[in-house]
């Protein structure tokens, strides 16, 4: 206990050494934090240069709207494929949230969604439509799901005629209705 006493002594009578011992702390901290700044900067130099890339906010399911956001990562660790401008379009499909989305992840305007089933309807049955169009399917006056226009026909041989993707757990249902002739084509705006 006397050694304590002594020390506050000690440092009551002369308050440089108790600077002195303040200053020593802090400079130690800044060299500490220093290093540490200087080596994750060595660090992300080594990686090389950076790229801006389009990244998945929340998962999405094939088909649906892709929602994204621009990052910056080491060119070293892209894709070849990666997108560098905003995504456009619907999800080929399944994203996981925070994934790098590559051209593979987005359908074209008239590219169905994995594992989307394409089904023939008559043009009559439609409005004017053209590929990459969104419908939705009805069938006895109910929507029965929502579908991609695909390919639009207008010298088939039985006439005109309009190709349509459409989920597959939808497709029984729809080609029900397509064979009792009870489908019509709504364009969702």
């Amino acid at each position: 206990m006397w050694l304590l006493a002594r020390l506050r002594l000690l440092l009551a009578r002369r308050p440089w050494l108790y600077w002195l011992a303040v200053c020593l702390c802090a400079g130690s901290a800044w060299l500490a934090i220093h290093g540490s700044q200087a080596r994750v900067e060595a660090e992300r130099a080594s990686w090389g240069s950076t790229i801006t890339v389009w990244v998945a906010e929340v998962n999405t399911e094939a088909g649906a709207p892709i929602r994204a956001a621009p990052h910056e990562y080491p060119a070293a660790v892209v894709p070849p494929s990666a997108i560098a401008a905003e995504p456009t379009g619907v999800a080929r499909r399944s994203i996981a949230a925070g994934e790098i989305l590559v051209e593979g992840d987005l359908a074209g305007d008239a590219d169905p969604p994995t594992g989307w089933v394409v089904l023939a309807v008559a043009a009559d049955l439609a409005p004017v439509l053209v590929p990459g169009d969104s419908v939705a399917v009805m069938g006895n006056g109910q929507r029965l799901c929502d579908g991609l226009v695909t390919a639009v026909a207008t010298e088939a041989p039985s006439g005109d005629g309009i190709e349509i993707a459409v989920p597959a757990n939808c497709a029984g249902v729809t080609t029900t209705h397509l064979t009792a002739a009870t489908v019509v084509l709504a364009r969702l705006a």
